[in-house]
């Protein structure tokens, strides 16, 4: 590995601290000379898995009547039938 980030070396790449790395950037289609950098810590990890399901909902949830819409759309679609929108709900707590 050093000769692929020289004229870093060997000392350089093992002696990187906590959140240092050494990267290879491309610069308008470019790689250019190898450089080091600092990134930035990690966020304490969540372990209450109420906050994990929290977190993740908002992320990357739908509300349940939307989903079933999406799903009765595909299911008359399939069918070639008419397709209606279904009136959409609000938010829906996680419980």
């Amino acid at each position: 590995m050093e000769a692929r980030f020289a004229p870093l070396t060997r000392s350089d790449l093992s002696g990187l601290g906590a959140h240092e790395i050494a990267l290879k950037p491309c610069i308008n289609g470019q790689t250019v000379a190898p450089i080091t950098a600092t990134t930035l810590p990690l966020r304490p990890a969540t372990r209450s898995g109420q906050a994990l399901a929290i977190a993740s909902q908002a992320r990357h949830g739908m509300p349940r009547a939307e989903i079933e819409a999406q799903i009765h759309a595909r299911r008359l679609a399939a069918d070639g039938a008419q397709v209606r929108a279904l009136p959409q709900a609000g938010p829906q707590k996680l419980e």
